[in-house]
């Protein structure tokens, strides 16, 4: 794929603060990158400035102040998974200062060039530090394909904010005075991974065998893709939060509760649905184990043969 036709796809452009929730208008990701930019730089150069006196303040004014772009795909009204319009096949990776504390944000933006599918990279607005744009299959789930990506970064020496995997997710205006933009073909990521389960390890507090886990995951992302499970009433959200909240590994249950919110029409943001999570693991009071009532689920629908379908779709790497 040309990085220029890539760039020409339409995007949605949100004012900033309690207007970031509609589209404000649309636009091409080129015209974001560069005559938005060039429109926005008094407002991100006090932005930077502001940050080194007083990163709150300045994360305040960054949200309240600066347009805002969702690279990954249009919206129809909404900025929520449900209405998402068209996927761009595009993802947007930041390179934090806080989760890569030796940060050198020059040298970052040449290291994260040098792979193959990732087309340009630039200062963040703040300042400290960077972002960069991957070509991905967009026929795949987001999550799949971040998983496989937070490894490859991982590999050249970076970590990469876990967030980028919201495919709502907002991209501030920025600029920089060497942005790094390839020119030509660049090939498509395909990397990615439906074995989900296997990416994580089942420690020794478990109170079940890892295949339990194992079916589980695997159950709660059928039941999404596949079945149609949602959570939109409020009382409903809740019981999955705090049924996923009993698991020791809270990074599984979390990654879980994601899955489920954000099939729902009623979903607002990944942030939220972490914030109720954080809630429910101070909260609940259930003292035994309750996710059969996944697997009971699945095996309402395939029956005793479940885990036989179940592999197949898996195999067929249908689910995405």
């Amino acid at each position: 794929m040309k990085v220029q036709d890539i760039i020409n796809q339409q995007v949605n452009v949100f004012k900033c603060g309690t207007n970031s929730s509609r589209p404000y208008y649309t636009s091409t990701l080129i015209d974001f990158l560069y005559t938005t930019t060039e429109r926005s730089r008094a407002k991100i150069d006090y932005l930077r400035k502001l940050n080194k006196q007083d990163e709150k303040a300045a994360k305040k004014y960054k949200s309240e102040n600066l347009l805002a772009c969702t690279v990954c795909g249009t919206f129809k009204g909404r900025r929520v998974v449900g209405c998402i319009d068209k996927k761009t096949g595009i993802i947007a990776i930041d390179i934090d200062l806080s989760r890569n504390p030796q940060l050198d944000v020059k040298k970052a933006k040449r290291d994260v060039m040098r792979l193959p599918s990732v087309f340009l990279s630039q200062l963040s607005c703040r300042g400290e530090g960077i972002y960069c744009l991957v070509y991905y299959n967009s026929e795949h789930y987001i999550g799949y394909v971040f998983n496989a990506l937070r490894d490859d970064f991982k590999k050249i020496g970076y970590n990469i904010d876990p967030d980028c995997s919201d495919i709502t997710r907002l991209r501030y205006v920025s600029y920089d005075d060497n942005i790094l933009v390839k020119q030509g073909d660049i090939p498509c990521y395909e990397n990615w991974k439906d074995d989900v389960a296997e990416r994580y390890e089942i420690e020794d507090e478990w109170q079940m065998t890892k295949q339990d886990v194992k079916d589980i995951v695997v159950c709660v992302f059928i039941m999404c893709d596949y079945l149609n499970y949602t959570s939109d009433e409020y009382y409903d959200w809740l019981l999955d939060g705090f049924r996923l909240a009993t698991l020791p590994n809270k990074e599984v249950g979390l990654m879980l509760f994601k899955k489920i919110s954000e099939c729902s029409d009623n979903f607002v943001s990944y942030e939220d649905v972490e914030n109720k999570f954080n809630e429910c693991l101070r909260t609940t009071t259930y003292k035994t184990n309750i996710l059969g009532y996944y697997i009971n689920r699945v095996k309402e629908v395939y029956g005793p043969e479940w885990r036989f379908r179940v592999n197949e779709l898996l195999r067929n790497r249908k689910i995405c």
